[in-house]
């Protein structure tokens, strides 16, 4: 059988495959990961904008370092990019740029989200075929 895991420009697939093998079998660990990553990532993109206009360099460098271990986690190594720029920016107390930054890393977000759903939902398919083959 193939690897259900697709390799994506926005998804580490070998990250997926370690947070499923975290589970016992039947278990949707990705899934319970997902919809915590998804519930999550709008709160701290909002804490991260309010701390740019607030011009505040320490909050904005915390929550971006935040988000960028939410991301890494995820295997979403494009957003933890974005966010690393973020955060080095405000550790260097300027946010000359960052505004535009989260304006992509809210972008990326969104590619994110529907590859990790595709990632799971197709995922899903392979496992109901499996069972019903069984």
């Amino acid at each position: 059988m193939s690897d259900p895991i697709t390799a994506s420009e926005h998804l580490d697939a070998s990250v997926l495959a370690d947070i499923r093998a975290l589970g016992v079998a039947g278990e949707d660990v990705l899934g319970k990961v997902m919809r915590i990553f998804l519930a999550d990532v709008p709160i701290q993109l909002t804490a991260l904008t309010t701390a740019i206009e607030a011009c505040d360099g320490e909050a904005t460098w915390r929550v971006a370092h935040r988000l960028k271990g939410t991301a890494l986690g995820m295997g979403a190594w494009r957003m933890a990019n974005i966010c690393a720029t973020v955060e080095c920016a405000a550790r260097a107390q300027t946010l000359d740029g960052a505004a535009a930054r989260v304006a992509e890393l809210v972008a990326e977000f969104e590619l994110t989200r529907l590859a990790l759903e595709r990632e799971v939902g197709g995922w899903r398919l392979v496992v109901a075929r499996i069972k019903a083959s069984a």
